[in-house]
Order: C-alpha cells, then sequence, then structure tokens
C-alpha cells in the first residue's frame, strides 16, 4: 500500500513549489494592470499579492484535511495537484 502512495506523495512535494513561485514572474505586472499602485509601489503589492496567497493556501489546508477523512485521501491529493498545476494555465 504505502508503495503507491509515494510516488503521490513525491508529486505534492514537487507541485507545492510550482504553484506558490508560478506568482512571482508575473505579480508586479497584475499590479500594474490593475492600477493598485504606480511603478514605486507595484513592488509592494506584488509582494502582498503573494503572501496572500501563501497564506490563502495556509488557511484552506486547514480544512482540506478534515474532508479527506470522508473522501478518498488519495483522490483529494491528486485533484489538489491537478488544480494547482493546471488550474493556472488558462491564458
Amino acid at each position: 500500500m504505502w508503495a503507491k502512495l509515494i510516488p503521490c506523495a513525491a508529486l505534492v512535494r514537487v507541485a507545492e513549489p510550482i504553484a506558490l513561485t508560478s506568482i512571482f514572474p508575473y505579480a508586479w505586472k497584475l499590479v500594474l494592470h490593475f492600477n493598485v499602485g504606480d511603478k514605486s509601489n507595484a513592488s509592494f503589492y506584488a509582494g502582498l499579492l503573494v503572501a496572500a496567497f501563501a497564506l490563502a493556501e495556509s488557511i484552506t489546508g486547514m480544512y482540506v484535511h478534515p474532508l479527506s477523512h470522508y473522501v478518498a485521501a488519495k483522490r483529494l491529493t491528486l485533484l489538489q495537484v491537478l488544480g494547482s498545476t493546471f488550474g493556472q494555465n488558462r491564458t
């Protein structure tokens, strides 16, 4: 049983940093696009955006854990990985 879960856990360990760092290249441009601040303050607001993303991930993680007791944990983990990797590819 554990041999089947190890590749799934490895995929989660790879997908999580990719999901967090995928915001970095376009956060500054996003802040400028929505006119949140001018060029001198855009990096500050981009930092707030990235911090809010990390905070939202950690808060929702507390609610996903009890959900995994009712739904199969492996299915839920795979759904999270697919959502974080392919959910951000919309153009």
